[in-house]
């Protein structure tokens, strides 16, 4: 029977090979100082010569003994140095590796803690903020899921439900039905093109090639002919007063924006003034203005007013309150300009205010 020996493996982490290596390197350095100094000790002493070669022999004795013990104890009282320094410095690496191997796992590490202001301190600053904003998506992706299911599950089952009275004969269709039946048809439509638009612009977002110098005011005005017979057809007067100013945008996400506007400002207009479109430029901002009579809104409300699905209608009537993700998708076009949005409700009037940087 054979007996195999057991193998002695060194340590194989990255802390422990860059000691052994700068042992390696602090040794060899040390003990080519000592046998400088002991050559050339031992030349200049025996050039003298003052002294005997007894004598002589046993000053080199000496000094070699003196030389080693003192190059071992330098090798080893800076390596035990660089092992402690060294395992500080790489300390947040590794946090950084089980850290990572927690994310691969599916779960989220918590932070680490930034010890330093150095390249491995940046490091992790960043790597906290990336784990961050994995998790801030995967909780909007989980809250959007939600929320889907919600707002898909009511027009469906109304319309499954008097489908099936139709077929069974339990009712009778009549003009007032089939439009009941054609708007929750439209509520459903109307969902999907805007997640279609949250779509598009999360592929926006990812390609900055896509943006081009155009002129903001020609943008707009394009954007309002397409108004004109939804202005008509709800006896609504519109007025546009608009500064030209050559500004980098996404034009889609821009038509985008002023369509999700004006279609927020004519659902909810209910006075005789008109809706106003106003476009100056205030230093290195484009102020753009959307204002039009409404009712009042509560600070909670202007404050929720750009969350995902949320409807200032308590009944969320989706006629009037639409899908809950218009003024969502015109935040998301704002911030992806790097800009700024704003409501203003006064005496019953609402302005949106957007500010797009000018560059």
């Amino acid at each position: 029977m054979l007996n195999h020996k057991k193998r002695v493996s060194l340590p194989r982490g990255f802390l422990w090979r860059l000691t052994f290596l700068n042992i390696f390197i602090i040794g060899l350095a040390i003990s080519l100082s000592g046998w400088a100094v002991y050559n050339t000790a031992c030349f200049l002493v025996e050039g003298m010569g003052s002294l005997p070669d007894q004598r002589q022999q046993q000053f080199n004795a000496t000094l070699y003994q003196y030389l080693l013990v003192f190059t071992i104890l330098g090798v080893l009282f800076s390596s035990v140095l660089h092992y402690y320094f060294t395992k500080r410095l790489v300390g947040p690496i590794k946090q950084l590796i089980e850290a990572t191997e927690i994310l691969k796992k599916g779960a989220y590490p918590p932070e680490i803690k930034v010890t330093s202001n150095d390249e491995i301190g940046e490091l992790v600053s960043h790597y906290n903020e990336l784990t961050k904003q994995l998790k801030d998506n995967d909780s909007q992706r989980e809250r959007l899921i939600t929320n889907l299911s919600h707002e898909i599950r009511t027009p469906v089952a109304n319309l499954q439900g008097y489908l099936h009275a139709l077929k069974t004969g339990t009712i009778e269709g009549d003009r007032d039905l089939y439009e009941s039946l054609y708007n929750e048809a439209n509520r459903l439509t109307l969902l999907i093109e805007q997640i279609d638009q949250i779509n598009h612009l999360d592929r926006i977002q990812s390609n900055d090639k896509q943006l081009d110098k155009l002129w903001i005011n020609e943008v707009i005005e394009e954007t309002l002919k397409m108004f004109e017979w939804e202005f008509e057809k709800s006896n609504i007067a519109l007025s546009v007063s608009l500064q030209p100013s050559e500004l980098t945008i996404h034009e889609e996400s821009i038509k985008q924006l002023v369509s999700n506007l004006i279609d927020n400002a004519i659902k909810y207009n209910d006075g005789n003034k008109p809706i106003k479109v106003t476009g100056n430029v205030v230093n290195d901002v484009y102020k753009l203005i959307i204002g039009g009579t409404s009712g009042p809104l509560t600070e909670e409300e202007q404050e929720k007013l750009f969350n995902r699905f949320y409807r200032t209608d308590p009944s969320r009537n989706r006629h009037t309150g639409g899908s809950g993700l218009g003024l969502s998708i015109v935040q998301d076009i704002v911030k992806f300009h790097q800009g700024e949005i704003q409501i203003v409700n006064q005496d019953n009037y609402n302005q949106f205010i957007v500010r797009l940087p000018i560059k």
